[in-house]
């Protein structure tokens, strides 16, 4: 998610307003309805999110 928000914020100007967020949001309410860790992919769709508009680069460290 981090990267095709950047990616978008970088290259389509506009469209990550209506095409890329839009998509994201159809993605995770998909990946939610199967899969069975659902808090665990909505903490990393948020998080990815968060850190493209952040302009966060590179992994995330998972609390030990």
């Amino acid at each position: 998610m981090r990267n095709r928000v950047l990616v978008a914020r970088r290259h389509y100007g506009r469209r990550l307003w209506i095409e890329t967020l839009p998509g994201l949001l159809i993605r995770l309410i998909d990946s939610l309805r199967h899969d069975p860790d659902r808090w665990q992919q909505l903490s990393a769709y948020l998080h990815g999110i968060h850190d493209g508009f952040r302009n966060r680069t590179g992994s995330r460290r998972r609390p030990v």
